[in-house]
């Protein structure tokens, strides 16, 4: 059913550092930087280019970003791994649901930083934080 990895997204203190790391150490380019509003996610993201798979860096700059108290708690670190189907992700979610994956949402959804994604509810995957992507 998964057939790729879609992004891998990391929680950092520093984006601007991160940025550098990724670019100047392993040659990656990055895409895409934004911010998304305060209200409902509270993260500036940048977006670098690994081959086929992109790397999303997210940065909280508020106390009320959903990233705020992982990040607090962990540090930077790891988030969650994407992965891509070979069906569009509302069919994903029809064809997964009867194998005991349950989803945060109901459909998929376009994502702050303008990807299709829906999340699959950690209790499914042993609490692993684990999103579709669609490419």
């Amino acid at each position: 059913m998964l057939n790729g990895v879609h992004h891998v997204a990391y929680v950092v203190r520093d984006l601007d550092q991160a940025i550098r790391i990724f670019e100047e150490k392993f040659g990656l380019k990055l895409l895409d930087r934004k911010r998304t509003p305060e209200e409902g996610y509270g993260f500036d993201a940048a977006v670098l280019q690994a081959g086929q798979v992109k790397i999303e860096l997210i940065c909280p700059y508020t106390e009320r970003s959903p990233y705020w108290q992982a990040l607090q708690e962990r540090g930077d670190h790891l988030h969650h791994v994407a992965f891509s189907t070979p069906v569009p992700l509302d069919e994903a979610i029809k064809e997964l649901t009867p194998r005991g994956v349950k989803f945060r949402e109901e459909a998929s959804f376009q994502s702050p930083v303008g990807w299709w994604i829906v999340n699959i509810d950690p209790a499914s995957t042993g609490g692993l934080v684990v999103q579709l992507g669609e490419r």
